[in-house]
């Protein structure tokens, strides 16, 4: 016979989580390679605020994000836009986790200034391996970027930022949240780095959903916006030099 037994006073029922696969990929300020980063600590900020999902990420390739939601690795992708590479797939972006430039950076010289940065084309420049820039058509192809531009590929904006400053280069393209956050890290080059007053691309980063996952996007901005309002949110944004949207 069943014998109902009232739960214990004061006790909260027992909600089964649904786990919610995160695809991040390794970019400082986002995610290094130690796994550590504003990505898991806004996810960690995320699973405080409600108790229905629980978020985990998952470190992915950035030339695999496509396939890691098409086969199942992850639910989400995270720090994307729907105009990288989402054409044409039924996805929907969160509001945004942060607004971002790509700029020019050059080392300090004698006589140096904004001039620099004009005919690009002409200098060395550094590009990260599989990134999208307006000062190249967009072109991705290796090949055909070593055929148009005197170029140095490198794994991420770090090492392009590194190239700057072994001189290697004569300009590299970075985005200004990895630039603000190698120079919380190494404030020391701050006066070697030449910034240019004009910038290659703008953009936002999401969190991309398929309309077909578990979660909503509504729901993700929802507790965006609770753990924002709870104080979760600007230390995180703080600590990694990133401004904070308003959710």
């Amino acid at each position: 016979m069943f014998v109902h037994v009232p739960p214990l006073f004061g006790a909260k029922p027992y909600i089964e989580q649904i786990d919610v696969i995160v695809g991040l990929s390794v970019r400082p300020p986002f995610l290094d390679i130690s796994n550590k980063g504003a990505g898991p600590e806004i996810l960690e900020a995320l699973n405080k605020v409600q108790q229905q999902f629980n978020f985990k990420y998952k470190a992915i390739p950035s030339n695999r994000k496509v396939q890691a939601i098409k086969e199942n690795w992850v639910d989400i992708v995270m720090w994307d836009n729907l105009s990288w590479g989402w054409q044409g797939k039924s996805m929907q972006a969160s509001l945004p986790l942060v607004k971002s430039k790509d700029i020019y950076i050059a080392l300090h010289g004698e006589n140096r200034d904004q001039g620099f940065f004009n005919d690009l084309p002409n200098k060395k420049l550094a590009f990260v391996y599989g990134y999208h820039y307006r000062v190249t058509d967009y072109e991705i192809d290796v090949d055909k970027l070593s055929a148009r531009f005197d170029s140095s590929i490198v794994r991420n904006e770090e090492a392009s930022i590194k190239m700057i400053l072994t001189q290697r280069v004569d300009v590299a393209v970075v985005s200004e949240t990895a630039l603000n956050w190698f120079l919380i890290k190494y404030p020391n080059y701050h006066a070697k780095l030449m910034t240019s007053d004009i910038f290659d691309n703008e953009y936002s980063r999401h969190f991309i959903i398929s309309k077909n996952a578990m979660i909503k996007i509504s729901e993700i901005n929802h507790y965006l916006s609770l753990a924002d309002k709870k104080g979760l949110i600007a230390p995180i944004y703080q600590k990694y030099g990133l401004k904070k949207p308003s959710f």
